[in-house]
């Protein structure tokens, strides 16, 4: 159905990105990479009004991402990211995956650019917080954490994510004295 759709208007921004999200379903990657370009740089002037704006910018950067890295193109992938968050900043899946993907490939300057994007928009959140502590792991070692905590707290005393956090790790290490205060 979507196919003889595009053959009637090749140029639908909604037909070619719910036919990208087709192919990517099916596995058929290179062609919904394709599917879904077109529908980010489709001309809609004068022609269509009631689209959906994301199609063109955001929502298609963002799958545009997920099939370059199924494609194993991670540049590429983190550059539809930058874009769909460009487009759209409080769009913060984009940087979820951004992150993700970074921290996998211990890329930690995007990393570090994911993470402030997060924090942006949500301050020192618990999306944050966990982000955070998953880079510091893997950068510095699990024991680098404590200290992490303790310079988010001292940073942001009313930041509630990172003084849990900090309260949770203190608790498994049975030190309750040193927790207790962080409880008030």
């Amino acid at each position: 159905v979507l196919e003889t759709g595009i053959a009637v208007t090749p140029e639908d921004p909604e037909l070619n990105f719910h036919l990208g999200y087709t192919l990517s379903s099916q596995g058929r990657y290179e062609e919904a990479k394709r599917s879904y370009e077109r529908a980010v740089t489709a001309d809609i002037s004068g022609v269509f009004t009631s689209v959906d704006r994301g199609i063109l910018g955001y929502k298609t950067y963002h799958n545009l991402a997920g099939v370059c890295l199924l494609l194993e193109d991670y540049e590429q992938a983190k550059t539809y990211w930058r874009q769909a968050l460009q487009d759209k900043p409080e769009f913060l899946p984009s940087a979820f995956e951004l992150f993700q993907c970074a921290l996998e490939k211990q890329d930690f300057p995007a990393v570090e650019e994911a993470l402030e994007r997060v924090r942006q928009r949500e301050g020192m959140s618990e999306n944050w917080t966990n982000m955070a502590l998953q880079y510091v792991e893997k950068s510095g070692g699990a024991s680098e954490q404590e200290a992490f905590l303790h310079q988010c707290v001292q940073r942001d005393p009313e930041a509630l994510a990172p003084r849990l956090h900090l309260v949770r790790l203190l608790l498994r290490s049975e030190r309750e004295t040193e927790a207790e205060p962080h409880l008030a």
